[in-house]
């Protein structure tokens, strides 16, 4: 979808079609010309019956042929440049797309990565959120000290603030990737 959304493939691809045509336009300009023209003139007064009051017409009709017989071959080369023109955008074109394909498959192994990364955080959470509740249980009980607790408050705390910087990670590597699909502008 990155191809048929991001802005910078479509105008490659409209330099493309241009130069193509450019070529065909190169090419046609050193093809024979052949011209067709006719016309009806009418006219009052007549000339053609010594000036008479009454419509009278004649009818023209013409033919003009233009045929290139020796240029120096300056329309080869012209044709030829312009092929070799519509070659260097096509390998514009390509190499644009396969950066733009290397750019997604980044995004999405960073996303990946992201997701990974979020699911490790909220296992922590977890965890410490248990480590947490035995330190206070353990405290109200007379078994563990209040710098146990504080410990097991800093590393859920810790694990919290992993937990949202994972999750922001995530979005953002989202929005990274919409980007390099051309989903969002």
């Amino acid at each position: 979808s990155a191809e048929n959304n991001r802005n910078e493939l479509k105008l490659l691809q409209s330099a493309v079609d241009l130069s193509k045509q450019g070529t065909k336009l190169v090419r046609a300009a050193y093809l024979p010309q052949v011209l067709l023209t006719g016309g009806y003139m009418i006219s009052n007064p007549n000339a053609f019956n010594g000036f008479q009051n009454k419509f009278s017409g004649v009818w023209n009709v013409g033919v003009v042929v233009r045929v290139p017989v020796w240029n120096w071959f300056e329309g080869e080369y012209k044709v030829r440049a312009s092929k070799t023109a519509t070659a260097i955008a096509k390998l514009e074109m390509e190499d644009a797309n396969e950066k733009v394909d290397l750019q997604v498959a980044q995004c999405r192994y960073k996303l990946n990565e992201a997701q990974k990364r979020l699911v490790t955080s909220r296992k922590n959470v977890a965890n410490a959120e248990e480590n947490l509740r035995c330190a206070n249980v353990g405290f109200r009980e007379g078994v563990m000290e209040s710098t146990d607790v504080i410990a097991a408050q800093t590393a859920w705390q810790a694990a919290k603030a992993q937990s949202i910087d994972a999750e922001i990670d995530v979005k953002l590597t989202q929005v990274n990737l919409r980007k390099a699909l051309g989903i969002l502008k």
